[in-house]
């Protein structure tokens, strides 16, 4: 479906009241929006109408864009009941994108289908915090603003698998200063992602977070 200003209130609004709407802004001469709205377009089929997708040429449409502050697409917006619910930007992996849809998309009624998807695999549990990080841990906590301090906290959490923990001291350096070291927050929080690609919905999280920072 194809979203202007002129069906935006039928089309989405109103129509979340049944169905949760996804909508994305897109544009023709964005490469990543090709990408992603192929893999949007096949979660349509494979949840078989428990969302409809929606989209949104930010070109023609500025008024909207405008209106949800889109700086940069692909840009996707969950509505359910008339309302924004959830965001992302950018392209995400399907098993990030199923974690996004799976916070508010309502579950299969089909037991047998329930039955059948394969069991998430179980989460690893991270090592015991050492000494070392303990003290980083209390530095922080005296001093906030060592962002030397903290990136190290980040790493000695990296080195263990904990990487909520760790993520949440890197979003704390991209927050009181981007510039540090080069962006290092940002950019060590992007291998994080990666490194911890088995817990889709956490990495959704905090990629949402991230953006909320950046953007």
């Amino acid at each position: 479906m194809d979203i202007t200003l002129e069906n935006f209130e039928t089309e989405v609004l109103r129509a979340s009241q049944q169905v949760p709407v996804v909508l994305q802004f897109w544009a023709p001469w964005c490469g990543p929006c090709k990408t992603l709205g192929p893999q949007l377009e096949q979660l349509e089929q494979d949840y078989a109408g428990r969302f409809r997708l929606a989209k949104l040429n930010a070109d023609e449409n500025p008024e909207i864009t405008q209106h949800f502050q889109v700086r940069s697409i692909p840009f996707v917006v969950a509505f359910v009941d008339g309302r924004p619910v959830d965001h992302f930007m950018g392209v995400l992996p399907d098993g990030e994108l199923r974690a996004f849809l799976d916070r508010f998309v309502p579950p299969a009624d089909d037991a047998a289908a329930e039955e059948e998807a394969p069991a998430e695999p179980e989460v690893p549990q991270p090592d015991p915090a050492s000494d070392e990080e303990l003290a980083l841990a209390a530095t922080v906590q005296a001093s906030p603003g060592d962002l030397a301090a903290r990136l190290a906290l980040a790493e000695q959490r990296i080195a263990r698998g904990a990487w909520e923990a760790a993520m949440d001291e890197l979003l704390e350096i991209v927050a009181r200063d981007r510039t540090f070291q080069d962006d290092v927050g940002r950019k060590t929080l992007l291998t994080v992602f990666e490194k911890a690609a088995d817990q889709p919905a956490v990495v959704s999280a905090y990629r949402r977070r991230l953006s909320t920072l950046l953007f």
